[in-house]
């Protein structure tokens, strides 16, 4: 169902309204209320950002935190793999058994 609004709009607006309607298959009845349309989903949108924003932010920082206190540790496994570490993986074998 459709409703009947009057509305007062500035005059650029109009102008571009009236020759956006002007070409084949233009209604301005369509054109504003697919504009609107997409303003208000785009404005939804902006208030879901909004409100996980908090959110989002808490487990950023979380999630670094957890990278600063494991990067030691993480540079060691790397460097362990890579083979420059290797004098301690030799050690680590000896004492466990391995040789």
């Amino acid at each position: 169902m459709k409703v009947r609004q009057n509305l007062y709009i500035d005059r650029e607006i109009a102008d571009a309204l009236e020759a956006l309607a002007a070409g084949p298959g233009g209604n301005k009845s369509r054109l504003v209320n697919d504009a609107l349309a997409a303003w208000l989903a785009r404005r939804g949108t902006k208030e879901i950002d909004h409100l996980f924003k908090g959110r989002l932010d808490r487990m950023s920082r979380d999630l670094a935190a957890i990278r600063r206190v494991n990067a030691p540790r993480y540079a060691g496994e790397q460097e362990a793999q890579s083979g420059r570490g290797c004098e301690a993986c030799v050690h680590d074998d000896a004492r466990a058994g391995g040789g």
